[in-house]
């Protein structure tokens, strides 16, 4: 069954890479005014700032779309999966407890690791500028006792509380996204052809089943 989870990630590495590129663009963006200081090494900045920044004071787009980047494409990869008849394949290699265990985590640590390393690309590429984190100019270093742990090894705490709270985030969006899926299992979008109404294609397509089926319409 590992295997089953590695072919997964294989399929989808170039996606999520690619995910992890915007969600890295999201944290620039969100300090888009801020962001001629990463360049100048003035020193009056770190790149723990951006990121923090983003996260929690006034982020717009990495609270929005965090999400969406980091379980769309797992997301859609399980929709696909699903409507090509592959689930159906690979629940007969397997239980179907099995199958919905390792889809789920498939799912969460995709997520995961989507969102941290969009965080490790902002910071491995922020912190040829300017460093990661300094004692001087965080004012909660001297406020508050534990920050005193979290400023160890050039901020290497501080960087893992915030991998740990990327990692959380990215798997519950990945959660979130298979339990819509999962509820909304039945729900199809439609493409018309052109100068075609809905109204048109509902009618067209009601007689065509009512054929084979009992139909209603609600």
């Amino acid at each position: 069954m590992t295997e089953y989870l590695l072919c997964c990630f294989k399929n989808s590495l170039g996606k999520m890479l690619l995910m992890s590129l915007c969600i890295c663009g999201c944290v620039c963006l969100d300090n888009l005014d801020a962001m001629p200081y990463l360049f100048h090494k003035s020193g009056s900045i770190t790149v723990s700032y951006y990121i923090v920044n983003s996260m929690i004071f006034g982020g717009q787009l990495l609270p929005y779309f965090g999400g969406v980047f980091s379980s769309g494409v797992l997301a859609a990869d399980n929709c696909r999966e699903r409507l090509s008849g592959m689930s159906l394949y690979v629940i007969g290699r397997m239980e179907e407890r099995k199958y919905s265990f390792y889809r789920t985590a498939y799912t969460c640590l995709g997520g995961a690791a989507v969102y941290v390393g969009g965080m490790l690309l902002f910071v491995v590429g922020a912190s040829v500028f300017v460093p990661f984190y300094s004692n001087a100019l965080d004012p909660e270093y001297s406020a508050f006792p534990y920050f005193s742990l979290l400023s160890h090894g050039s901020g290497m705490g501080y960087l893992g509380v915030i991998l740990y709270l990327s990692a959380l985030s990215g798997a519950f969006y990945g959660a979130v996204a298979m339990l819509c899926d999962v509820l909304f299992d039945n729900i199809y979008v439609v493409y018309t052809k052109e100068a075609e109404t809905a109204d048109q294609y509902i009618e067209k397509t009601v007689k065509t089943l009512t054929k084979k089926y009992r139909v209603s319409v609600a």
